[in-house]
């Protein structure tokens, strides 16, 4: 905001106005207030004074900058936030120097904006009032601003190259999923058998979840999840060998021709 003074709202501000406006300038201080904006809701900020002097052009004389006082809004506390030592990287010289070759590369010389080509999105807004206004077929205007990744890379493909093999690698982040230590399955059951007989979806939730847990798996969702999960893990474990209560011997074939014949039957049901 540029601050000014206002004879006609309030008598006397000019003087002084102009005699805080000179003083701050001849002391080179700035000040903090209170500004009050009022609109629908009148709201209060804190504001830095800063006075500006009137600045003109020597040659002609034309001011280039009004005297008045800028107010700055200061920030609240929360506004604020500290960043930690060593929170990202900076680049180093060499990047940075690469990194301004490209942009050399990619300057439009000899062009006056605003003059060398129109703005697109006024031309394209004034065709349409034009094709309305006279009803006219709406013309569609070249965009000249439009990208050319052709023409990038024939100014600047070295440099582009350049900047692209003197990045640091990223790094990969991998993230490995903690699995919940097993706990003890205190239910007495034997599964071995109880599998062998197709008792498995008998069981309570409570003592599929025991077994679950015992062997490290997710103890989470619907009595079908549970037994279809306490099965698949009785088949693993007789494949490999590990599962108690039984001769393993030609265990994997039976545990496979078990699984198969328990999908079938649950097709049945279905159909």
């Amino acid at each position: 905001y540029l601050a000014y003074p206002n004879e006609e709202k309030v008598i006397g501000s000019r003087s002084a106005f102009t005699a805080l406006h000179a003083a701050m300038l001849r002391k080179q201080v700035w000040a903090v207030g209170e500004l009050l904006l009022r609109a629908k809701k009148a709201t209060s900020r804190l504001v830095a004074m800063v006075p500006q002097a009137e600045e003109r052009d020597e040659e002609d004389g034309t001011q280039i900058s009004p005297p008045g006082i800028i107010l700055y809004s200061l920030p609240f506390e929360d506004d604020i936030r500290t960043i930690d030592e060593g929170n990202g990287d900076t680049a180093n010289e060499t990047l940075v120097n690469k990194a301004v070759e490209l942009i050399r590369h990619q300057q439009m010389r000899g062009v006056d904006w605003g003059a060398s080509f129109e703005n697109p999105a006024l031309t394209d807004f004034w065709n349409y009032i034009e094709s309305i206004a006279i009803d006219i077929p709406l013309q569609q205007s070249e965009n000249a601003l439009d990208v050319d990744p052709d023409a990038i890379l024939a100014n600047a493909r070295a440099q582009i190259k350049d900047l692209e093999m003197s990045l640091p690698e990223d790094e990969v982040k991998t993230t490995t999923r903690k699995r919940k230590a097993p706990t003890v399955d205190d239910s007495g059951v034997n599964w071995r058998e109880l599998y062998d007989t197709d008792g498995v979806k008998g069981c309570s939730m409570a003592t599929l979840k025991k077994y679950l847990g015992s062997v490290g798996e997710k103890v989470s969702g619907k009595k079908d999840e549970l037994v279809e999960r306490v099965k698949n893990s009785i088949v693993e474990r007789i494949a490999a060998g590990t599962m108690p209560g039984g001769d393993n011997t030609g265990d994997a074939d039976n545990a496979a021709a078990t699984a198969a014949n328990d999908v079938e039957a649950q097709d049945e049901e279905e159909v």
